[in-house]
């Protein structure tokens, strides 16, 4: 059923591209064909270029899509500053996206599973009593992290990573109460878990298979090459190729046939691009479903008041898959310096993959309101061809 699923995606895609004359994904030169100002791409840039040098950070790039098509893509600066002659940044290099690795290989794979009727949207995960859709939108009461040394010392623990984080969290009496808004890890390592068992493939084979491949994202995966050619350095001590989160390379390290359903992806912008146009602007009714599924669910989480019981003030507001804000656009970021941003309501998506992680995170966050404010400047009103 699962190669059916994505051989029929795969046709409506390629169909959908037929239809308006083109190629599905474009790179588009011209920006007021795009529905931007005429000097968009000049002013994208400059954040960026100022951040880097400034020395806020090695490299970055950014893709820019709309309606279906990657409209602007530009790198900076270099890759692996560590590297004889500081090899320059591509637009096809291969980032360790950490977070991003939630909503683009987890929450898509669960998503196609509900879609292929083998999941209920509303489902739970077996024995455990608790909701997929908690754990989506990180209100399960799970807490944030476990030093993967932890899993090591129990009997069994590399097997099912997340079942033997979730029963040290219970044992150790660090659970919060469900319906509360805690962002972590755990609840996505479960998820992964779960996406294998029941399909009996590693969380990134099967989302290859279901959603990465049928969208033509070919350079996205948990094992980049030893020798690959275009790898960023997330950080200087993190070998190229390895992820930056201890807990995912520990899973990926020590749990044969597992991936680490919340950190530990590698992707490129211009797959990341292909994913967020899709989610935006489905073609077909199959990626329709995995796109409500995505951007479903949405509602007001109230913030977990943490151990000494000051909570946040409002309230955390979520989709299945994203952060949503007050304007309805929707995002979601990664540790070493990623940005996945999408805009229903005018089409826009918005990637942004660094080095950041040299930085800190109060320079990211300025630079990434620049580019967003920039970006969102330089769209028209009007939505002519």
């Amino acid at each position: 059923m699962r190669w059916l699923w994505a051989l029929g995606l795969l046709a409506t895609v390629l169909c959908a591209g037929c239809r308006a004359g083109r190629e599905t994904f474009v790179y588009e030169a011209n920006p007021e064909r795009a529905g931007f100002s005429r000097d968009a791409w000049t002013q994208i840039a400059l954040p960026i270029e100022d951040a880097v040098r400034q020395g806020q950070m090695p490299g970055a790039v950014i893709s820019v899509g709309r309606d279906g098509r990657i409209v602007f893509e530009r790198a900076f600066g270099t890759r692996d500053p560590m590297a004889k002659g500081r090899p320059p940044m591509t637009r096809d290099t291969l980032f360790d996206v950490a977070s991003l690795t939630k909503p683009v290989a987890t929450a898509a794979a669960v998503g196609a599973l509900v879609c292929e009727g083998l999941l209920a949207a509303d489902g739970g995960i077996p024995g455990e009593e608790l909701s997929l859709d908690a754990l989506l939108t990180h209100s399960a009461g799970l807490p944030e992290y476990i030093d993967p040394r932890r899993l090591a010392s129990v009997p069994g623990g590399p097997g099912r990573p997340g079942s033997t984080a979730l029963a040290l969290a219970r044992a150790e009496n660090v659970l919060s109460p469900g319906g509360q808004y805690r962002y972590g890890n755990l609840g996505y390592l479960l998820l992964s878990q779960f996406v294998e068992d029941q399909t009996g493939e590693a969380l990134g084979d099967f989302a290859a298979d279901e959603v990465w491949r049928p969208l033509g994202m070919t350079r996205t995966t948990f094992h980049p090459a030893a020798v690959e050619e275009r790898l960023a350095r997330s950080a200087g001590d993190v070998p190229l190729g390895r992820p930056f989160d201890p807990l995912a390379h520990w899973v990926l390290l020590n749990a044969p046939g597992r991936d680490p359903g919340h950190s530990g992806l590698f992707s490129t912008a211009t797959d990341l691009t292909r994913f967020a146009q899709s989610v935006l602007a489905p073609a077909g009714q199959r990626w329709q479903c995995l796109s409500a599924f995505l951007l479903g669910g949405g509602r007001e989480i109230p913030h977990w008041p943490g151990p000494e019981g000051v909570a946040l003030a409002g309230a955390a507001r979520r989709t299945r898959a994203f952060a949503l804000a007050d304007d309805g656009s929707l995002s979601h970021t990664g540790y070493t310096g990623a940005v996945l941003y999408l805009d229903p309501e005018t089409g826009l998506s918005i990637v942004l993959l660094t080095n950041a992680s040299y930085g800190n995170a109060a320079e990211f966050e300025d630079l990434w309101a620049a580019v967003l404010r920039t970006t969102r400047r330089s769209l028209k009103e009007d939505r002519s061809p």
